[in-house]
């Protein structure tokens, strides 16, 4: 089954966080998740890369809550927030030296992704439990895909995911709806049938551009109160989520 991914207007990319109503008694077949500061705490991992290109150059080094505030929206704004924050360039992918630096960081970041990130607790569990009882599994994350894949292997999730959208896979990032659509299209499972589950605004706000229920996990990277997220439902972490999950996705296998 495939699912027509037309180009949404600009409007379209950046709708209003509406929350909608997300009931007990809702049934998934499918559930796609976001990686980073949602399956992954990557912001230690991020931050090393980080000094460590800026240690080349003489720059004062940026803490973990500094690069907490730049990530979501794939490793060219994370490069150009982070090197902004020191005054170097204008802090936009627009300036005439961020192509070098991205290109730097992800040489650095892509030899090893994974030394200093950790899965959040109960993240492996769920998708486990999750994917043996036959609930249809996907990531869609704006993280590049070399690292993607790189991480998933490390942490043995690769195989429990049966369709993964990077930051690079596609044209478009979240919170563009096409990466999401795409996802779904790779599961065979349409916009109804699938939960979404995320972090952040920029999650919540591509899933409602693409018509998918959305809850968000308190633990991730965000500013401001998780309630102001406008998703269905918060939930603190993954001891929360699953025995929900266990309800409103209960797999053909259950």
């Amino acid at each position: 089954m495939l699912f027509p991914l037309s180009p949404p207007s600009p409007d379209h990319v950046r709708l209003s966080l509406r929350p909608l109503t997300l009931s007990d008694e809702a049934r998934f077949r499918a559930v796609i998740f976001d990686l980073d500061g949602t399956l992954l705490h990557s912001v230690p991992s991020l931050t090393r890369v980080l000094n460590a290109l800026f240690a080349e150059e003489g720059l004062a080094p940026l803490d973990e809550a500094q690069v907490c505030a730049m990530v979501g929206e794939g490793a060219g704004l994370l490069v150009a927030r982070a090197y902004g924050a020191r005054a170097v360039g204008s802090g936009t992918p627009e300036d005439p030296g961020h192509s070098g630096r991205v290109a730097r960081f992800m040489a650095c970041y892509g030899a090893d992704p994974v030394s200093g990130a950790t899965l959040y607790p109960g993240a492996a569990e769920t998708l486990q439990h999750m994917a043996g009882r036959g609930v249809r599994l996907g990531l869609c994350t704006n993280k590049p895909e070399g690292p993607t894949r790189a991480l998933l292997e490390a942490f043995a999730l690769a195989p429990l995911l049966g369709a993964v959208i990077a930051g690079d896979t596609l044209p478009w990032r979240k919170p563009d709806p096409r990466p999401l659509l795409a996802t779904l299209e790779r599961l065979d499972v349409p916009p109804g049938e699938v939960l979404f589950v995320g972090d952040s605004a920029i999650d919540v706000a591509c899933a409602r551009n693409a018509g998918v229920p959305v809850v968000v996990l308190a633990h991730g990277y965000r500013q401001g109160p998780v309630e102001a997220l406008g998703a269905d439902r918060a939930f603190q972490g993954f001891d929360d989520l699953m025995p929900w999950l266990a309800k409103v996705a209960p797999g053909d296998r259950a």
